[in-house]
């Protein structure tokens, strides 16, 4: 369940492709790993663009000493990349602070770094958002890994549907932070959920 740093090697390569002349060519040509493109098919969507909706979030692999990395990079769409990092760290220390007391759930900023002005690299997880579970018509709806990761915490921890939704709403409430931009990445040892915001300028 934890979100591992990306290793300095690999950061260092990714910052070498971001400051390059074809950098947004290479974007383009990477694989999208946004689970809501598949609702784009057909609407004459470019899918070498990156800045459309579905198409900003792409799967990088790079090989470093004989070692393969795969790394989720994500474009901004409104401000840079380095001001969104620091947004969503303030906002998760913000909650973390106000919301001690918060039995439920708990909340960890995500690892992300920076390799272009717009752009930030982020350890690959196949942690749904909570709306791949509770479904919505914000963005892409309910997935088949979102019903089995539930399906998992909902036998251990007996967790309902409503429950995640009271929480993703108070969440919200508190934050800002919409359930389709918000991951769950399991449940801890006291069976607290665990939540971490995706990077993204809401």
């Amino acid at each position: 369940m934890p979100i591992k740093a990306i290793p300095k090697p690999v950061v260092k390569k990714l910052e070498r492709i971001g400051r390059a002349k074809a950098f947004d060519k290479w974007l383009g040509e990477r694989k999208i790993v946004d689970h809501r493109a598949i609702k784009l098919v057909g609407k004459g969507i470019n899918f070498r663009e990156t800045k459309e909706k579905g198409t900003r979030v792409r799967l990088a692999k790079l090989k470093i000493k004989g070692k393969w990395f795969e790394v989720v990079l994500k474009k901004m769409h409104r401000l840079p990349a380095k001001k969104v990092i620091e947004i969503i760290n303030e906002t998760v220390k913000y909650h973390n602070l106000n919301y001690a007391g918060e039995k439920r759930f708990r909340v960890v900023a995500p690892k992300a770094v920076v390799i272009a002005k717009d752009v930030v690299a982020m350890t690959r997880t196949n942690a749904p958002s909570i709306e791949e579970i509770l479904g919505d018509n914000f963005g892409g709806g309910k997935t088949k890994r979102g019903q089995a990761q539930f399906g998992k915490i909902k036998k251990m921890h007996r967790t309902t549907e409503k429950q995640l939704f009271d929480m993703a709403k108070d969440f919200f409430d508190r934050t800002g932070i919409h359930r389709s931009n918000l991951l769950l990445l399991g449940a801890d040892k006291t069976g607290k959920l665990v939540f971490m915001p995706l990077v993204d300028d809401f």
